[in-house]
């Protein structure tokens, strides 16, 4: 009954009819029709419970969840008949164990108790005879021991470090664990419940094993750099190290969703980074080509398709160039925008070749090229006129030398091509190596210096079975000078640091680049920087074969996990969570004035232009000139303190204030992550390092 109000017309406030029976909250039970008329029914509850229907005719029988649990969980309520259904008060008490899950049994006879064992997954055994059971173990990965016999067991902890390799039981499918996690609620439950230190999924078997390797690492300790060189103090931003870091568990757990790749244990011989240089049209993307194509990297028949492809627009020579310029925009331009990649291996040394632009509007590519190098290929046209347009003012072959030094390139070898063109000239070759040898002894040692002869495009003198045959010429072959180089490969145990390049996502984030100090493997916690992001190492590729490893010195390409690809750019750089490195937008540098606009004579306080440190640029605003500097006298001595402004060829200590904050270290830790260039309208104008 529902109760009524009035509105008593004579009160000021609204009253309830005095008439009116006193509210009762069993006067709100919910009520549904019996039909089109008579009186409402009282909502039974029980009246409402899920059943499933034993057969076409009969009774519906009650469905019971905890018929097929453990015993442990059975309640006297389940097993005791119900109570008829009434909808007054003589109605059954609603139970929930009237809502146990019941299946039909088919079309006649009682219903079964509900099995979940007898829903496991299930594969049939063939065309014939009864399903057997599936066995997750069954699908662990397996490759094929050969032709014949059976497969073997594939272990994806095989080639993983000591300290990553855990006891953990066998991995199971995602589905199937959660599946019989499901099906076995209750007696989990009830396990808990007299045992709540008990477990025993592989997770936590996984978790518990990993503990000890990986809470090392959550006491993380920042490097103590002072970048601050009195007088005056100087004011940095820098970052504090990471407190954050995944738990052993989200750790364990990572590392457990590694894909697993059967790669071999990393290589043994050394490996170097190479970068062909120089400019403009002297022969860079040749060289490497054919190069790659002597040494069988490139067939035979890719090659004449590709110099059939040249031919056609009209560019016949350029078959070989077609090989390292493979898109579309350089290969219509003739000229080379982006640097190409590409390896080979001898029986000395592993290779990792880039051809770099040697357009001027392109060289922040070739800058980002040469800061992954180890050695460097300056490649010289001996065409008349085509030497003295690269070496003049405004050509590129002067200012590529230089980048390349200040990027930290050990090793140059210059090669003299093109001789083809002017008979193989011994004079036109000793004018240019007289007029460059002058040139870069001003910043290469003489002993870092190689000189070569060659032809590129006939392929003499890159490889030992064609070499130069002139009379006058001595010299080895480009690859016999490479594989003469001596070691230059660096101990792994610094901290880790490695300069994004490039990154892409391929369900999971993929970043590239050269790792300067140290080494990761596959379950290595990292943090990325300037954004202070913790990732996981998943997978890990070294000229694109998939490796448990890498070390300093080698080209990577390094799988992800915690990090999108929105939030990981060039410049960015991967580093030891223990051992991080810093973080500024204010420092204070040391720099070489190498030349100055036109426009710009003086530099001052003021002064803007873009500053390109290992694989970052940023917009830069100098802020102070603080000492002019003697560089002839070792160390430098202060000429004069807070100049006004510095000329072409002065050295000088300023502060400079960058547009965002970037990760750097000071030169003194870590040259390779210390040294910078300062460019303006294109031009390189001076070099540097950070105090």
């Amino acid at each position: 009954m529902s109760q009524q109000h009035r509105f008593n017309t004579n009160a000021t406030e609204w009253t309830p009819n005095a008439s009116a029976e006193e509210w009762s909250p069993d006067a709100f039970a919910p009520r549904v029709s019996a039909g089109g008329s008579g009186p409402a029914k009282v909502f039974d509850p029980a009246a409402f419970a899920p059943r499933v229907s034993a057969a076409p005719s009969g009774p519906p029988k009650v469905f019971d969840p905890t018929a097929a649990a453990a015993p442990a969980t059975r309640t006297a309520t389940a097993s005791s008949p119900a109570a008829p259904s009434s909808s007054n008060a003589a109605a059954q008490e609603w139970s929930p164990d009237a809502f146990a899950p019941r299946v039909s049994a088919g079309g006649s006879g009682p219903a079964k108790v509900f099995d979940p064992d007898a829903f496991a997954p299930r594969v049939s055994a063939g065309g014939s005879g009864p399903p057997k059971v599936f066995d997750p173990d069954a699908f662990a990965p397996r490759v094929s021991a050969g032709g014949s016999g059976p497969p073997k067991v594939f272990d994806p902890m095989a080639g993983a470090p000591a300290a990553t390799r855990t006891s953990a039981a066998p991995r199971t499918s995602t589905a199937t664990t959660s599946a019989t996690s499901t099906a076995s609620s209750s007696t989990a439950a009830a396990a808990t419940a007299s045992s709540p230190a008990t477990s025993s999924s592989p997770a936590a078997a996984r978790t518990s094993a990993s503990t000890s390797s990986s809470s090392s690492l959550a006491a993380s300790t920042s490097p103590t750099t002072d970048w601050d060189s009195p007088p005056p103090p100087c004011t940095t931003t820098t970052t504090p190290a990471s407190t954050d870091l995944p738990p052993p568990a989200a750790a364990a757990a990572a590392l457990d969703d590694t894909e697993a790749v059967n790669a071999p244990p990393p290589p043994t011989k050394e490996h170097l980074n190479i970068v062909f240089i120089g400019h403009v049209d002297a022969g860079k993307s040749t060289t490497a080509g054919r190069l790659l194509v002597e040494l069988g990297v490139v067939e035979r028949r890719i090659q004449e398709k590709i110099a059939k492809e040249a031919k056609d627009r009209g560019m016949d020579t350029w078959g070989y160039a077609f090989i390292m310029d493979s898109n579309e925009e350089e290969r219509v331009r003739g000229k080379t925008v982006e640097c190409a990649r590409a390896s080979f291996e001898t029986e000395a040394k592993r290779y990792s070749i880039q051809d770099a632009p040697g357009h001027r509007q392109y060289v922040p590519n070739m800058i980002l090229g040469a800061a992954q190098s180890d050695v460097a290929i300056l490649v010289i046209s001996a065409r008349t006129s085509e030497f003295e347009s690269g070496f003049d003012k405004g050509g590129q072959t002067r200012e590529h030398a230089l980048l390349a030094r200040t990027l930290g390139v050990k090793k140059l070898i210059v090669m003299v091509n093109k001789l083809d063109s002017v008979d193989w000239s011994q004079a036109r070759y000793d004018e240019i190596v007289g007029r460059l040898n002058p040139f870069l002894r001003g910043f290469f040692p003489p002993s870092d210096i190689t000189y070569i002869a060659c032809s590129a495009y006939l392929g003499v003198g890159l490889v030992p079975n064609k070499p130069v045959e002139a009379e006058w010429y001595r010299g080895k072959t480009l690859l016999e000078v490479l594989d003469a180089l001596p070691s230059l490969s660096v101990p792994p145990t610094g901290k880790f640091r490695m300069p994004v390049i490039d990154r892409f996502a391929e369900k999971r984030t993929y970043v590239f680049g050269k790792i300067e100090s140290g080494q990761c493997g596959i379950g290595s916690q990292l943090i990325v920087m300037p954004g202070r992001i913790n990732v996981v190492v998943q997978g890990i590729q070294l000229d694109d074969q998939d490796s448990n490893m890498a070390k300093v010195g080698d080209s990577v390409r390094l799988k992800l996990l915690g990090v999108e690809e929105d939030h990981v750019r060039p410049g960015f750089v991967l580093c030891d969570p223990m051992n991080i490195i810093q973080v500024s937008d204010y420092f204070e540098v040391q720099i070489q004035i190498t030349a100055l606009l036109p426009n710009k004579p003086i530099f001052s306080a003021g002064y803007t232009c873009t500053l390109h440190v290992h694989t970052a640029s940023e917009e830069v605003v100098i802020t102070d000139i603080l000492f002019e500097l003697d560089t002839k006298t070792k160390p430098p001595k202060i000429l004069q303190r807070n100049p006004k402004f510095a000329k072409m060829g002065g050295a000088v200590v300023c502060r400079v204030q960058l547009a965002q904050p970037i990760a750097v270290d000071a030169f003194a830790d870590f040259p390779q992550l210390g040294r910078f260039m300062l460019r303006d309208e294109g031009f390189t104008i001076a070099v540097g390092k950070i105090m």
